[in-house]
């Protein structure tokens, strides 16, 4: 089931059923979490994970973005417009790196189908909920969107893709405070 703060503070607390836990456990498993930024209601923050058990250990790195006043995770597209992101992609050097056919695509959806990232990273429109803010550059803001590995053999493979888009009225007070107050990515790594 889910816990609230209260419960899991009074767990950590309890620490002879902690020790119990713990001795049940045969497998190392190990989350780390880093705030990436925070913009208005968008708390962006990095993963890395290692897990033991099986065959080998499988680890890695993936982004999160998440909408504090929805309570759900955050796309992209939600905040800024889709021909934006396809331009800003289809520039990347990364993107067109993994490009099966050197064509431009006509919608982020042909442009996720015309990738093949391989074993190397994991193309998928469900990317576009990995971002973070970095900074912002005049009328333009760079996001970088953490693309993980592709197949296990790969595994710990993790790129950073920077995007330059146009911010977006609705977005430009939270992404001025974010950078006064030191919240974009740059300030926090």
């Amino acid at each position: 089931g889910e816990y609230d703060i209260e419960e899991v503070e009074k767990m950590k607390l309890d620490k002879e059923g902690l020790l119990y836990w713990e001795e049940q456990s045969k497998y190392l498993n190990q989350i780390d979490n880093k705030m990436l930024s925070i913009v208005g209601p968008y708390v962006c923050y990095q993963e890395d994970y290692y897990t033991e058990g099986g065959a080998h250990p499988s680890y890695g790195t993936v982004y999160h973005t998440y909408n504090t006043k929805t309570d759900t995770s955050i796309r992209m597209q939600d905040l800024f417009n889709n021909q934006d992101i396809l331009n800003a992609l289809q520039k990347n050097e990364l993107i067109q790196d993994y490009l099966i056919e050197k064509k431009p695509s006509v919608s982020l959806e042909s442009l996720f189908e015309n990738l093949d990232g391989e074993c190397d990273f994991y193309f998928t429109m469900g990317i576009l909920e990995n971002f973070a803010f970095h900074h912002l550059e005049g009328n333009l803001v760079e996001v970088r969107i953490g693309v993980s590995y592709g197949c296990e053999v790969m595994r710990g493979n993790f790129e950073q893709i920077a995007l330059y888009l146009p911010i977006p009225k609705a977005l430009k007070k939270a992404l001025k405070r974010a950078e006064k107050k030191g919240t974009l990515m740059c300030d926090l790594n």
